[in-house]
């Protein structure tokens, strides 16, 4: 979350586990907070802080917060598996 008046977060990085989120909930959010109207807000930037390139989550993963070359997969289960973006056969491209 970007928030003024809050110290900067660095970077987040997710690299492995498993997120659970209550059902039609975001199991990773990034967004900027408006401290004025205490609304939530787009925050275009989000991808420069948020940075995710393996793990397992219950609901999808924006591709603005996957890391270069990675995507979240829904799986059999119906589940959401980030990893290495599989390259596309030249006839599919």
């Amino acid at each position: 979350m970007e928030r003024e008046g809050y110290q900067d977060l660095g970077t987040v990085t997710i690299e492995d586990g498993t997120f659970q989120s209550a059902e039609s909930v975001d199991a990773v959010k990034a967004y900027a907070f408006n401290n004025a109207d205490k609304t939530e807000e787009a925050w275009p930037t989000a991808g420069e802080v948020v940075s995710v390139s393996g793990g397992t989550f219950s609901a999808e993963v924006p591709e603005a917060l996957c890391q270069d070359g990675y995507v979240a997969v829904k799986d059999e289960n119906g589940s959401f598996v980030v990893g290495k973006d599989p390259p596309r056969p030249l006839w599919r491209r």
